[in-house]
């Protein structure tokens, strides 16, 4: 069996070296110095466990495990903090942590929440039904009909996402230029495909590049 693999994001030097000498021999260890540094080395290298500090440079802990519960619900978020704050309480209970560790860290507190999130690993995976990855930063959420990137809505008009809505809907068939304009503006009659074309000409801009493919004379369809 493969060994574990966790990432350690903190800022603290001292703290990173404890961190890493506790687990370094079990375990199979990345470190990072910021959130920012460790939304990189988690693509990378697709950690089972996340231990991260919550105030840091570049980007914090929490806004780090936001960006990365967008595309995985399933890796476990142990945080680290100095703070028992109520603030920092509520902000975090929305991530799906394992556990929330005040400093100073003990070696058993470490590995007790190592076990814990062993134990999740072992007996439960996360599927969010209603999320579309589109890719690294790009997602369709089914459920409230929006376009995210890197966990944030992105502004489109209402229009616009009944264009995505119908799009994703019926992927991956091709749509139609007929099907989309009476989806979109419910009268087939007094809208033309101009009319679709100009305004997809705007949405492309807004939205990954290739995402949306145009098969000539006949509609679109997603490309994912």
């Amino acid at each position: 069996m493969s060994k574990l693999k966790i990432l350690v994001v903190e800022d603290d030097i001292v703290n990173l070296e404890i961190i890493v000498q506790f687990l370094g021999e079990q375990y199979e260890v990345k470190v990072a110095f910021d959130g920012e540094n460790g939304i990189k080395i988690y693509k990378e290298f697709k950690p089972d466990i996340i231990i991260t500090d919550l105030d840091m440079p570049v980007l914090n802990g929490i806004d780090m495990l936001k960006y990365i519960r967008v595309f995985d619900k399933n890796v476990k978020a142990i945080v680290l903090t100095s703070h028992a704050g109520v603030d920092y309480l509520l902000k975090a209970t929305e991530l799906n942590l394992t556990k929330y560790l005040l400093k100073p860290i003990s070696k058993i507190d470490l590995f007790d929440s190592i076990s814990l999130a062993l134990n999740e690993i072992q007996r439960f995976k996360v599927i969010d039904r209603n999320i579309l990855n589109i890719n690294e930063k790009y997602a369709w959420d089914f459920q409230n009909n929006i376009l995210l990137c890197a966990g944030v809505e992105v502004r489109l008009t209402p229009k616009e996402k009944k264009i995505l809505e119908y799009l994703f809907k019926n992927r991956p068939n091709i749509v139609s230029y007929e099907a989309l304009i009476e989806f979109v503006w419910n009268d087939y009659d007094f809208v033309d495909k101009k009319a679709l074309k100009t305004m997809m000409s705007g949405l492309r801009k807004k939205i990954p590049q290739d995402l949306i493919g145009n098969i000539y004379g006949v509609g679109y369809k997603v490309c994912t």
